[in-house]
């Protein structure tokens, strides 16, 4: 497709959006990336992002340094995007209340900018606090880690469109799941579970067995451009996980260990 009709339909599409027509992104998270912050997602992450559109429950167990973080904070920024402005609520939390704040929240922070720097604006504003507000103080997001045995952490959110992500996911406790699993009983609404699998015996580790009823995705660094062929920017590789590092760990861990499975396949 040509520049002029790239931009054609782009304008198309702002045009849509802001009449109050359905968003032409509500089910294209990876063409959202691209229009809305020119972020081009990797193979692997473009996996992820249509399961969530495609599945009410996925479990992404993951190597080290591939973006999930990154791309969880995408994820977060569409789906309040996408969604008529109010009717959606983007949920997340993580095993420690610093992890919610200095991962996946500054991950949506630097989005949000990265949207205004695009010219592509999103809606209300982002806090440091780690809530996102509408303009007219509609509440449309937060990051919480709730007490871990508090089953009820986020009771009170009622919206048609809810999104949960559970951030490095595997130290999360149970109780922190059934309370992501009470607001997210309807339909349309999704969870994102996300982290490395460094213990089997948790919940994270129960909902990426089979037949858990989760869609689940494996990443590993062998999936990484920097181990294939796959074209993405250069300015991307650099942040992904390095062949030194995983030669390196192969060699002090043994490809057999729980460590190097864990933190690499």
């Amino acid at each position: 497709m040509g520049l002029l009709a790239t931009s054609v339909l782009s304008r198309a599409a702002d045009r849509l959006e802001q009449h109050g027509q359905p968003s032409p992104y509500l089910n294209d998270p990876v063409g959202w990336a691209l229009h809305k912050q020119n972020v081009q997602l990797w193979s692997k992450q473009r996996e992820i992002a249509r399961s969530v559109i495609a599945n009410r429950r996925t479990a992404v167990k993951s190597c080290h340094d591939v973006g999930k973080s990154f791309l969880a904070g995408t994820l977060a920024q569409f789906w309040v995007d996408v969604h008529p402005h109010g009717e959606a609520f983007v949920a997340s939390t993580a095993p420690s209340y610093p992890q919610v704040h200095a991962i996946l929240w500054e991950e949506i922070r630097a989005g949000f900018r990265r949207s205004a720097n695009a010219g592509n604006a999103l809606p209300g504003r982002v806090l440091q606090s780690d809530e996102w507000k509408l303009d007219d103080g509609t509440l449309v997001g937060y990051g919480r880690k709730p007490a871990d045995q508090d089953e009820h952490g986020f009771q009170g959110i009622h919206r048609r469109f809810v999104l949960v992500i559970i951030d490095e996911a595997c130290g999360v406790p149970e109780q922190l799941w059934t309370a992501a699993e009470a607001i997210t009983t309807n339909a349309d609404c999704r969870i994102l579970a996300i982290g490395n699998p460094d213990d089997p015996s948790t919940e994270f580790g129960n909902v990426c067995k089979p037949g858990s009823g989760w869609n689940i995705i494996q990443v590993s660094a062998f999936d990484s451009p920097n181990f294939t062929d796959e074209q993405v920017p250069d300015r991307l590789r650099p942040l992904l996980i390095a062949p030194e590092w995983v030669e390196d760990k192969k060699r002090r861990w043994g490809e057999t260990s729980p460590r190097y499975v864990s933190k690499v396949l």
